[in-house]
């Protein structure tokens, strides 16, 4: 993220999150999940924020953005459904960026969710068992889109992640404004883990109370071969209404907590702790009604 769209989106400060669990890297779905196996099994004695979960990102051509949805919408979302029935997924997000993603880079780019997608996918399972064994699935078992939704992509990751923070306000929102942002790391896993709940997280949780914030997660994914970021942040937006009150919000937040001594403290250091990567504005079409 430029230093200008830092600015924008209220996210300037340096800050991170501890990786606490080890996950593994860089995936694609044709044949190489079941090299995650191992480190999902690995995460059976996880605290409850640090669950498995999985990040899968699409690419398409612009003009086939809208079939793109249709699948997501239709056999993938019941693919989804059925999983989350049979309690292998707690839960699961369908997430589908505004704008079109720009050509699909080379095969050593960057991974989503740093490199541009046109739809993400996120999965929460219901444990690390259950995450091994997806992981152990033949590759056509775990595609989540049909084959000729597949034959339009021009590009697809899986990333595993664990989830480490989240928090949402009453009422949810039905179809919220979503603001993914990637970043990578710089310091110590135990100073991304103070920072985050001395600085950023009061922040968010500040957000939630003035009524814009829905809801926020924070995922931390492995640093697989040619992976550029550390760690995810969803942030929930109520509505386009909500968006367009951050810049107020964000200020009435922070004069706020500047009458906090800890706060205060933390949000005067200098060291930069992480290097934010270009942010995706997305809609939660999780819920939205399929076009017949």
């Amino acid at each position: 993220m430029s230093g200008a769209a830092c600015a924008r989106w209220g996210l300037c400060r340096r800050w991170a999150w501890p990786t606490r669990v080890a996950v593994g890297g860089l995936l694609g779905l044709l044949g190489l999940l079941g090299a995650a196996a191992g480190a999902w099994a690995a995460q059976a004695d996880a605290p409850p924020d640090g669950l498995p979960g999985l990040l899968i990102s699409y690419q398409v051509p612009p003009a086939q953005r809208p079939a793109l949805r249709q699948a997501l919408l239709g056999g993938a979302r019941t693919r989804l459904q059925d999983l989350q029935a049979s309690g292998v997924l707690t839960g699961f997000r369908l997430l589908f960026s505004r704008q079109a993603a720009p050509a699909a880079s080379a095969p050593s780019a960057p991974s989503a969710p740093s490199a541009p997608w046109d739809a993400l996918a996120v999965l929460q399972f219901s444990g690390a068992p259950q995450a091994a064994a997806w992981a152990d699935r033949p590759a056509g078992a775990a595609a989540l889109l049909d084959a000729p939704a597949r034959a339009l992509l021009t590009a697809e990751h899986s990333v595993p992640v664990a989830l480490l923070r989240r928090q949402q306000a009453e009422p949810t929102a039905a179809s919220p404004v979503v603001l993914a942002v990637a970043y990578q790391a710089l310091v110590p896993a135990a100073d991304y883990l103070a920072y985050a709940d001395g600085y950023v997280l009061p922040q968010f949780d500040g957000w939630l109370r003035e009524g814009v914030l829905a809801r926020y997660a924070v995922y931390a994914g492995g640093q697989g071969q040619g992976q550029d970021w550390s760690h995810l942040i969803l942030l929930d937006y109520r509505s386009d209404a909500a968006l367009a009150e951050r810049d107020r919000v964000v200020a009435k937040v922070r004069a706020q907590l500047m009458q906090q001594p800890a706060w205060l403290a933390i949000s005067q250091r200098k060291t930069r702790v992480r290097e934010e990567r270009p942010s995706v504005l997305a809609d939660d079409i999780s819920h939205a009604q399929a076009t017949p």
